[in-house]
C-alpha cells in the first residue's frame, strides 16, 4: 500500500513540475516589452504578443530553436491581432541567421512605406526552417521592388502558409535575381 502511495506522490510531483516548466516557456509580451524579451527566447519557448500597435518591427536575428523545441512569436490565435508598422529604413519583420523559428498571426501593416514585409536579409548568411503562418501582410507596396515576402540569402525548409498578402509591389520573391541567394526548399501553401 505504501508503495502504490509513494508512486502517486512522485507521479503528481512529476506532474506539477512538469506544468510548471511548461507554462515557463510561455512569454507574454507588449508593444513597450517585446525587444527586450525577444533577445532572451531559447528553444522551446513562445512569445506571445498581445494586441496593440508594435512601431520598432521584428528583428528575428541570431535567434534558434531546435528540431523538437522552435521558438514561435505569435499573436493571439482568437481577436484583435498584434500590428507591427512598418518605419522607414528597417524591413517590418528582418531575419538574419536564424533557425526553426515559427512566426504567426500577426499583421504587418507597410503604410505604403518603401520597405519589404518579412525579409531574410542579404547581409544574413542563412535563414532555414522558418515557418510563416497566418499572418496579414498589407501596404507593402510603394513599388514593385516592395515585397510581401523575400529571401536575400540562403534559405531553406520554410513553410509558407495560411498568408494573405494585400497591396504588395511584389507578393513573395523568394532568392536572388543573381544567383547568390540559393532557395533549397520552400513548401508554399495556399495564399488568399
Amino acid at each position: 500500500m505504501f508503495c502504490i502511495f509513494l508512486r502517486h506522490i512522485v507521479f503528481l510531483h512529476f506532474f506539477l513540475c512538469s506544468s510548471i516548466l511548461q507554462a515557463a516557456s510561455i512569454v507574454t509580451a507588449n508593444a513597450d516589452n517585446y525587444r527586450e524579451l525577444l533577445t532572451r527566447l531559447k528553444p522551446g519557448n513562445t512569445l506571445v504578443l498581445q494586441p496593440g500597435v508594435y512601431k520598432k518591427g521584428l528583428p528575428v536575428h541570431q535567434l534558434h530553436g531546435n528540431k523538437d523545441k522552435p521558438v514561435i512569436i505569435m499573436g493571439p490565435s482568437n481577436g484583435p491581432l498584434p500590428v507591427f508598422s512598418a518605419r522607414l529604413g528597417h524591413n517590418t519583420i528582418s531575419i538574419i541567421n536564424a533557425s526553426y523559428i515559427v512566426i504567426r498571426n500577426l499583421e504587418l501593416d507597410g503604410q505604403g512605406i518603401a520597405v519589404d514585409g518579412i525579409k531574410c536579409e542579404g547581409n544574413a548568411d542563412w535563414a532555414h526552417h522558418i515557418t510563416l503562418e497566418n499572418l496579414v501582410i498589407k501596404g507593402h507596396g510603394n513599388n514593385q521592388q516592395t515585397v510581401g515576402i523575400s529571401t536575400k540569402c540562403p534559405a531553406w525548409n520554410w513553410i509558407i502558409r495560411n498568408n494573405t498578402i494585400l497591396g504588395a509591389g511584389t507578393g513573395i520573391y523568394l532568392g536572388n535575381s543573381d544567383g547568390n541567394a540559393a532557395k533549397i526548399m520552400f513548401n508554399i501553401f495556399p495564399l488568399i
